[in-house]
């Protein structure tokens, strides 16, 4: 079967508490994703509760977002703000999407002062390179919205210590426990 780079499909907006999702169908999903022989664990061949990085293109709008599980080997996209305005659409309404697998990097660069300070410290550079990449991402974003240097540098010092903080217990957790 030959891969896609891209897909449309009519999908119809609806919201779960305050977020916006489009159920994405499953020959959508198969035709841009890649399966891999060996893991067919759905009709589809797309292996359940796996992440898909995508970019949803609406009215010539792109924006770059996530399809989730949605049980059964089904995936779902949050339709999010960039998506409705470029669509003038919300709850309830059918807009016609075009989906792409996203294969860039979603990787924030660490800044220089971070990855010095980290570097002179190497549990918590390990902790930090451990973290999940969603909690790395909000952690440089927190970091690139300090206004003065005075409260980068405090921000520095704080993300340290959490990071020697979340060594030192993610260590003392994985001990084996005496019998």
């Amino acid at each position: 079967m030959t891969k896609k780079t891209t897909e449309e499909f009519l999908g119809t907006i609806y919201r779960i508490w305050m977020l916006r999702y489009v159920d994405v169908p499953d020959t959508a999903v198969a035709s841009i994703y890649p399966t891999e022989p060996g893991n067919r664990k759905s009709n589809t061949g797309i292996r359940p509760n796996k992440y898909i990085p995508v970019i949803a293109r609406v009215n010539g709008q792109a924006a770059r977002t996530t399809l989730v599980p949605a049980g059964a080997g089904h995936y779902r996209m949050q339709f999010n703000a960039v998506l409705r305005k470029a669509a003038r659409a919300d709850v309830g309404e059918v807009v016609r999407i075009e989906l792409s697998l996203d294969r860039d990097s979603r990787e924030h660069a660490v800044p220089a002062d971070l990855r010095a300070a980290l570097n002179r410290h190497p549990k918590a550079k390990r902790a930090f390179e451990e973290t999940p990449p969603g909690l790395r991402r909000q952690l440089l974003k927190w970091m690139d919205s300090a206004k003065g240097e005075a409260t980068r540098m405090r921000r520095i010092e704080i993300l340290i210590d959490r990071m020697v903080e979340r060594a030192l217990l993610g260590s003392r957790h994985s001990q084996k426990k005496p019998d």
